[in-house]
């Protein structure tokens, strides 16, 4: 900044700009902002994540409130008389500002559906406020042809959780059971139970790979037994949503002990369920979310909500990104492997660990690292490339489909001879052999 309040651009961002992506800078529309004020590009706002403004929300919800209200004729009138009475007003004011083919400004359902979509592809197709006013759209949209004919087209609305409610749509309970019978040790029936939850997309749960553990004794010693160990027979392994009375069988995709890690899904068809979509970047110390799950489940008992607060970032092991919460003892048998997600429902960890006895953190496994293993799986499902053939050299060039080969040329052999005398000339080839041409002589 200069003595008369001008900006003026450094030597090396100058030269990013103009020398290595060719911009010509405007002066008067340069201008610096820190993360305390709002970071507009192209009209949109960035300082943490792409968005609009609130404005632009506002008066989608309006329109919205009108048409729900009044119903569709009636706000469909008010928009075409805010639109005639602002034509003479300021540029500023006016709620229509582009030009249109017909020239008279476009109906109001579509001018909703245009705004939706610009909304949904700027804050992401399972944004929270995206999702709730598409769905009322959608809503109105099917009142009116019920009513009578109207035509509009639909809004894509993924199925994310939201609230309380549609959370119950994305937690289930874990549960396996089995008949164990070790040569050595006895037979026990072992049982476990824990939470997993819908991630990022349908079909796909999260859990705790300690849940597949039980820890007991098997006649005289204690004993962990894996739910994969070959001496466990007749075994269950289901999903139950409490909220239904029902459950499903699942089946285990991915396992990582070290980072106390699990990957579900669905065996057969799925239920109709929602899935939790993710933070934008990673929860800070002193925010507030909500600890989702199953602790100490009995049968059809609902999930728990337990409000806390994230204390720290810890990093129990390498490689592994933490955050302890509130409450010590919060995270609670049957808890792990539940979602803690924030105000809004957006998951921000998996619940891993709790404090016992005053001992040890209630530990949450970050986003960041979940997100990371299951990229990590899903580049076990991509098949390898096959290698390129080798090449040989001096090997003749491989014919072209279709093509006939032709035969190779035979160099010819040194004469042979038996006792001074010429041996017998050579059979000749199966196939004739064209002559190699003569070289022409040189004057």
């Amino acid at each position: 900044m200069d003595e008369d309040g001008h900006l003026t651009l450094g030597a090396e961002l100058q030269d990013l700009i103009t020398g290595k992506h060719h911009f010509t800078i405007n002066p008067p529309k340069t201008r610096l902002s820190d993360r305390a004020r709002r970071m507009e590009v192209t009209g949109l706002t960035i300082n943490k994540f792409p968005n609009v403004r609130r404005k632009f929300i506002d008066r989608i919800r309006g329109a919205l409130n009108a048409w729900e209200r009044n119903g569709y004729a009636k706000a469909e009138s008010g928009w075409q008389a805010r639109v005639a009475n602002a034509e003479s007003g300021p540029y500023e004011k006016k709620p229509w500002k582009r030009q249109t083919r017909t020239g008279a400004p476009p109906k109001l359902q579509n001018v909703l559906w245009g705004k939706l979509l610009y909304l949904r592809m700027v804050r992401g197709k399972d944004d929270l406020i995206y999702t709730r006013l598409a769905e009322r759209y959608n809503k109105a949209v099917l009142k009116e042809q019920a009513a009578g004919p109207f035509k509009a087209p639909k809004l894509p609305v993924e199925p994310v959780v939201r609230d309380k409610v549609t959370a119950q749509d994305a937690c289930f309970v874990v549960d396996w059971y089995g008949d164990y019978k070790d040569p050595t040790l006895g037979e026990e029936m072992p049982m476990a139970q824990g939470t997993a939850f819908v991630y990022r997309e349908l079909g796909l749960l999260v859990t705790c790979n300690h849940v597949f553990e039980w820890e007991g004794k098997v006649g005289k010693a204690d004993t962990v037994i894996d739910y994969e160990s070959p001496y466990l027979t007749s075994k269950i392994l289901q999903l139950i949503q409490p909220g239904t009375k029902k459950s499903w069988p699942a089946k285990i995709l991915y396992r990582d002990k070290q980072m106390d890690f699990a990957l579900l899904a669905f065996e057969g068809d799925p239920p109709q369920h929602r899935y939790f979509s993710a933070m934008d970047n990673p929860i800070e110390s002193g925010a507030q979310g909500v600890l989702i799950g199953y602790p100490a489940w009995k049968q059809w008992t609902w999930p728990d909500f337990n409000d806390q607060k994230v204390l720290n970032r810890t990093f129990p092991h390498v490689g592994m990104n933490s955050f302890t919460i509130s409450g010590a003892g919060s995270i609670r048998p049957g808890n792990s492997g539940g979602p803690f997600t924030d105000d809004r429902f957006r998951v921000a960890g998996m619940a891993q660990r709790g404090a016992y006895m005053g001992t040890g953190h209630d530990e949450c496994l970050c986003l960041e690292i979940l997100d990371g293993l299951i990229a990590k799986y899903k580049a076990t499902l991509v098949p390898p490339v096959p290698p390129a053939p080798a090449t040989v050299l001096g090997a003749p060039p491989t014919p072209a489909a279709g093509s006939a080969a032709l035969p190779l040329p035979v160099p010819a052999a040194p004469a042979a001879t038996v006792n001074g005398a010429a041996a017998p000339a050579a059979r000749a080839p199966a196939h004739p052999v064209p002559a190699a041409p003569i070289p022409p002589t040189l004057p």
